[in-house]
């Protein structure tokens, strides 16, 4: 059974038909083009997003050579339009699950904010789709029906409006009936919110930042600074994870552009002081939208059927003392705590 598998990114939209046990047959890329402007605002063309996929589908469909049985999808989930329900028109530009400008609602429902938390699991975010759908509404009237973009997506290729309880729970707006939610030295540290800080932090305005600069500093330093902050960056949020679950993490799996840097991905082990182990292919959002398709119209019986077999193309294992580590992770929360701090005492 062949599956079309679409990712549907921020910056392009990738295709690839997978036959079973994960075999990549075609592959097809289609960029677009978000657009940033002033205030926070990042918007993307929704006309362009769906060519891109037909494109894409197209394109992949050619190279393969193949037919395929079903598609599946993977989206920027907190990305939101408002469009007409009948002829499926959107009545402007979609904004970006990077665009900040909801800000403005979540400051008016911070008294609410435990309420919301303990309702939806979601902290008040304007990086979710509930604040962006009432800025949308406020902005542009309230004719047609606001989403996540994937349910206008649904409509136009498949003629569904429909979503799905994974991307539904990102918006803020799904009750998952919770009991209960869990809650330096001397080296140039870089801080990469330059669209905010999400969770843990879930500082909407802070903005990137350099710490520790002086004359000494060199190209190679600020080069070293943005590799350790974006593995610090993701093992603070896996920290978090770990408190939540109650148990440590035994490993990480990786994919996408970034894992070209071994320096990246061994900073990552130190940081995390587990194993990271790098996918065979830097498509595996595309891949398992195509898994949970094949899963879906009951081509395979469980979701490691679906996936199919694979092993890592390399494993980079902790070179760092755990205690070096911590110290490390710690620094660095303490300045993106500090960022956030900054952004909110200058509102």
């Amino acid at each position: 059974m062949n599956v079309l598998a679409i990712d549907q990114g921020t910056s392009s939209t990738k295709a690839l038909v997978v036959a079973d046990g994960g075999e990549v047959l075609g592959e097809g890329n289609f960029p677009v083009h978000p657009l940033a402007g002033a205030h926070g605002a990042v918007e993307q063309d929704p006309e362009e997003l769906l060519d891109s996929i037909v494109q894409a589908g197209r394109a992949v469909l050619a190279t393969a050579g193949a037919p395929v049985e079903a598609v599946g999808i993977a989206n920027q989930g907190e990305t939101v339009l408002r469009w007409d329900r009948e002829t499926g028109k959107p009545f402007g530009p979609a904004l970006s699950w990077q665009d900040r400008r909801a800000v403005t609602v979540t400051r008016e429902l911070a008294g609410h904010e435990d309420r919301l938390i303990e309702l939806t699991g979601l902290p008040l975010d304007p990086y979710f789709a509930a604040p962006k759908m009432t800025y949308l509404r406020r902005e542009q009237g309230d004719e047609g029906v606001v989403t996540t973009v994937d349910a206008w997506l649904n409509q136009r290729l498949a003629g569904a409006f429909v979503t799905d309880a994974a991307t539904a729970s990102r918006t803020m707006l799904l009750d998952l009936d919770l009991d209960r939610i869990g809650p330096g030295g001397h080296e140039e540290l870089f801080v990469p919110s330059l669209a905010g800080l999400g969770a843990p932090f879930w500082a909407p305005e802070a903005r990137g930042g350099w710490l520790g600069l002086s004359l000494a500093t060199r190209r190679d330093d600020l080069v070293r600074a943005v590799v350790w902050g974006i593995a610090a960056q993701v093992a603070s949020l896996a920290k978090a994870m770990e408190n939540d679950l109650g148990r440590p993490l035994e490993r990480l799996r990786v994919d996408g552009g970034l894992t070209r840097s071994a320096s990246l991905m061994q900073a990552q082990a130190d940081l995390l002081q587990v194993p990271v182990e790098l996918y065979p292919s830097p498509d595996a959002t595309a891949l398992g939208a195509g898994a949970l398709a094949r899963l879906g119209i009951g081509g395979a019986a469980t979701p490691a059927e679906a996936v199919g077999d694979w092993s890592s193309t390399a494993v980079f294992e902790p070179k760092l003392a755990s205690a070096e580590a911590d110290e490390r992770l710690a620094r660095w929360d303490a300045a993106a705590l500090a960022l956030a701090q900054l952004s909110q005492d200058s509102q």
